[in-house]
């Protein structure tokens, strides 16, 4: 275990390989698997499990799996994040921000800035994209893609592929709108603001056809 300047409360079960960056705080009952990374300022909140084995019947633990988590991340209490089941180690981005209950599976990526509301479920190889907020109690399906800058509205399930900018509700879950707040919020340049909404707008009518 590597550890710069972390602040770790009793009745934390850490495993092998782990990496814990600076200023990382990691409080009571959590338990750390093996081969986890946890960057700078990250701070995990009580009673998450972080590193366990992927959730499938056929997966067999490779010692070499593992999780790694960027800088900046909150992960609020009862959070479960797995290893990897051998296609791509399960990463977490920088400046998440995951709360309480809720779940990502193996091989699952969620890019840097996104939000997962409580009860949120990320399925096994599903990739988030940046600045994406994930509602209260949804679903992403295993092998799904969400591109950056979508929203998918609470209790909704999504299944499938979606482009950049798009606001999903429902379930099953059906684009309805751009996700114009996310755009000017986190997109400067307007050329691509303006790029990126034309082609979410194109998407969704291209659905309704």
């Amino acid at each position: 275990m590597s550890v710069s300047s972390a602040n770790i409360d009793l009745n934390v079960y850490i495993g092998k390989n782990v990496t814990i960056g600076k200023n990382v705080r990691i409080m009571w009952g959590s338990w750390i698997g093996d081969n986890v990374e946890i960057g700078d300022s990250t701070i995990i909140y009580p009673h998450c499990s972080i590193g366990s084995s992927a959730e499938h019947k056929t997966a067999v633990l490779s010692p070499d799996a593992g999780v790694k988590i960027g800088r900046n991340c909150v992960i609020r209490e009862h959070v479960t994040i797995n290893s990897d089941a051998g296609q791509r180690k399960t990463e977490i981005g920088e400046n998440c921000y995951i709360m309480n209950k809720s779940h990502v599976g193996h091989d699952a990526l969620v890019e840097d800035n996104v939000v997962l509301c409580c009860g949120s479920n990320i399925g096994g190889h599903a990739t988030v994209g940046s600045f994406t907020y994930v509602g209260l109690n949804s679903s992403i399906h295993q092998n799904s893609t969400v591109g950056r800058y979508c929203m998918i509205g609470a209790q909704a399930f999504f299944k499938g592929e979606s482009p950049d900018a798009i606001t999903w509700v429902g379930v099953p879950a059906k684009p309805v709108k751009t996700n114009t707040r996310s755009l000017e919020n986190n997109v400067t340049d307007q050329e691509e603001r303006q790029f990126l909404s034309k082609r979410a707008l194109e998407f969704i009518i291209s659905r309704k056809a």
